[in-house]
Formats: structure tokens, C-alpha cells, sequence
């Protein structure tokens, strides 16, 4: 029986860039259902703009996220969430996203489902 161990160091220093679970993966940890990143990030950063074409579930254990969101209805939101308090969220499928970390050292991890190679698209800043 196949047992895997790792951290989140060692994902987010791979050719992953952190997805620990998903399509990107073989053996025990790919799956066509769901994707599971493990995050950190020891400085601020801001991701492009990006809209997936599933759900998405993030928690963060550390630091601070500011989420600037495009809802499928067109509706614009900016919401921040907060390590110390353990906070999550969950997008709707299609939902524009931008991610600035602003408070670092921010860890945490996301689970989205399905997980195709398509299903994340990256649409600019």
C-alpha cells in the first residue's frame, strides 16, 4: 500500500507549486474530484487575476488575504480574511479572483473541485 509524507515546503518548492492532491499528480495523490494546495508565503504577494471553473474552499492559518472577487452575476466584492481567526471562504464556480497577501508570514490551503487542467484560467492584473 502506497503511503505519501511531505510538508508544506517541500509542495510549494515543486513543480506543483503546492498542489499536493489533484490531476497534476500521480499515483496515490491524482485525482479527477478535487485539488488540495498547501500554501506559505514568507513575503507580500499579488497574484494575477485568475477564475476557475469549479468551487473553491481556502482557509488561512497565517496572515492576511485581501480578495478582490468578480461573482458570476457581475457583482464586485473585496473581502480580507485573517489567519489569527482561522477564516475560510468559498467561491462559486466562475468567480473572477484576485489574492494579495498582505501579511506575511500567511499559510493556509485550498481544496477546489473538479480539478481539470483547464478548469483554471489566468485572465491578467
Amino acid at each position: 500500500m502506497e503511503i505519501i509524507t511531505g510538508n508544506a515546503q517541500q509542495i510549494n518548492s515543486s513543480c506543483t507549486n503546492g498542489w499536493a492532491v489533484g490531476h497534476m499528480q500521480e499515483g496515490l495523490a491524482h485525482s479527477a474530484d478535487l485539488e488540495i494546495k498547501l500554501w506559505h508565503y514568507d513575503k507580500p504577494f499579488d497574484y494575477d487575476q485568475k477564475t476557475f471553473a469549479g468551487v473553491e474552499f481556502i482557509t488561512i492559518y497565517g496572515g492576511v488575504l485581501r480578495f478582490e472577487l468578480e461573482l458570476p452575476n457581475g457583482e464586485k466584492l473585496e473581502i480580507t480574511l485573517r489567519g489569527d481567526r482561522h477564516e475560510f471562504i468559498i467561491l462559486p464556480p466562475g468567480t473572477k479572483k484576485r489574492v494579495i497577501v498582505k501579511e506575511v508570514p500567511a499559510f493556509g490551503d485550498t481544496i477546489r473541485w473538479p480539478s481539470h487542467p483547464d478548469a483554471s484560467q489566468v485572465i491578467g492584473k
